[in-house]
């Protein structure tokens, strides 16, 4: 890691929750701090959150405190929520108490909050952080190029500007995945619908009746799914249903699966399981 630092010209930091790997790779950082054109730092600990360093957005001014008399600006604000965010989950987890809600809706927000921070002037390196979050946040094949390309835009000198990223893909924060379906589903009767449709009772063996006293709950990690690597969990699936049971499979976001849970592996109307046992993986 220290080697690859030493060479970059543009860093990327994505979820090290570690604390003795986040202090690892802060100290390093520091160390070769002058060699970065951009520091990219995406849902880590705060250490590492401080060490963003885009153009004019550097975290540690803005954490650093502000005269006194002055109320801090939104921009300010937001930036605190970004770096600290996931050491509030951290607690929050570690006390039995959910503090992912927040976080999934900053995700369903985060384009609409973008229209409203101007690509110029003190709030553009902001702006750019935010669409390099997005990119991140979903991490299909065409996303993760175009945030390579995005940061290398913008941030590396002498770079073709004239090279342009696509805007980010979005995709849903949660849902349901099947490798035979068209797309992802974000609610159960969308899956329902589409499963129970498909062929009849049966197909070769695999039962497309959802019955709560047959079906499998599978749980999926989202990033994994979104961004095309997911041959292990299609053969897990259809290994599954060759055996007679209907699969229920369910993104689940961060380390955290009980909105999952309550979202699609239970009926809020009837007040029981929709499957009958739950594989996590």
């Amino acid at each position: 890691v220290e080697r690859d630092l030493e060479g970059a010209g543009i860093v990327f930091l994505v979820h090290v929750t570690e604390p003795e790997n986040s202090a690892r790779i802060a100290a390093a950082l520091d160390h070769f701090r002058p060699r970065h054109h951009a520091v990219i730092v995406i849902n880590c600990l705060g250490d590492l959150m401080r060490r963003t360093s885009l153009g004019q957005l550097d975290f540690f001014r803005r954490w650093a405190g502000l005269p006194e008399g002055r109320k801090p600006t939104a921009a300010r604000r937001l930036a605190r929520k970004l770096g600290s965010w996931m050491n509030a989950y951290a607690r929050a987890r570690g006390k039995g108490r959910p503090h992912h809600g927040q976080y999934l809706a900053f995700l369903r927000h985060l384009p609409t909050i973008l229209r409203f921070i101007p690509a110029a002037g003190p709030l553009a390196d902001l702006r750019h952080y935010l669409t390099l979050y997005c990119y991140c946040a979903q991490p299909t094949p065409g996303n993760i190029r175009s945030m390579i390309l995005y940061a290398a835009r913008h941030y590396v000198p002498g770079f073709d500007r004239k090279v342009l990223p696509d805007p980010p893909e979005s995709k849903p924060v949660m849902g349901i995945y099947h490798p035979d379906a068209p797309h992802l589903f974000e609610s159960f009767e969308q899956y329902r619908k589409w499963y129970e449709g498909r062929l009849g009772p049966q197909d070769g063996g695999r039962v497309s009746r959802l019955d709560p006293e047959r079906t499998i709950g599978v749980l999926l990690m989202r990033p994994q799914v979104i961004s095309g690597a997911r041959g292990h969990y299609d053969a897990l699936i259809r290994i599954i249903e060759s055996e007679g049971m209907p699969v229920l499979p369910v993104l689940s976001t961060l380390m955290d699966n009980r909105q999952a849970f309550g979202a699609y592996f239970v009926d809020p109307a009837r007040r029981s399981a929709r499957v009958s046992q739950v594989l996590s993986l």
